[in-house]
């Protein structure tokens, strides 16, 4: 028998923040906190119905903190974008280095073309040698 479970957002955040929090993560230092303060501030925003991140701000940092910030040219390799028209899943999945699902867990099934949204503000990285 099945069984139907509801959730709030902020319970699926917290979900989401145990899981995390049972990986194996970097410590966090004020310098993580900062860069991901600064790509927040000067990132896109949730401002209409329906917009929203599509990953909590310690995700963020944490990610930051596993696997950098900036390259050894000193340009940064994490971004954040609002979904806009025309955007498409393999847009963004060939653009980064990880999987784009995983950096956007409060997004589910971001690969379905009907839940890739506009408004939704995702998280995408680049290596070294992306263009």
């Amino acid at each position: 028998m099945k069984k139907v479970i509801r959730l709030t957002e902020s319970q699926l955040e917290n979900i989401i923040r145990k899981v995390i929090a049972e990986q194996e993560n970097y410590p966090i230092s004020d310098g993580h906190r900062k860069a991901a303060d600064e790509l927040l501030r000067k990132g896109p925003k949730p401002t209409g119905s329906g917009e929203k991140y599509c990953f909590t701000k310690d995700f963020l940092t944490q990610g930051i903190a596993n696997s950098g910030y900036v390259n050894v040219s000193g340009h940064p390799t994490r971004f954040l974008h609002k979904i806009g028209e025309g955007d498409t899943f393999n847009k963004f999945q060939n653009k980064s280095d990880s999987d784009l699902q995983k950096l956007n867990p409060l997004c589910k099934d971001l690969k379905g073309e009907g839940n890739f949204r506009k408004g939704y503000i995702i998280q995408y990285t680049t290596g070294p040698f992306s263009n």
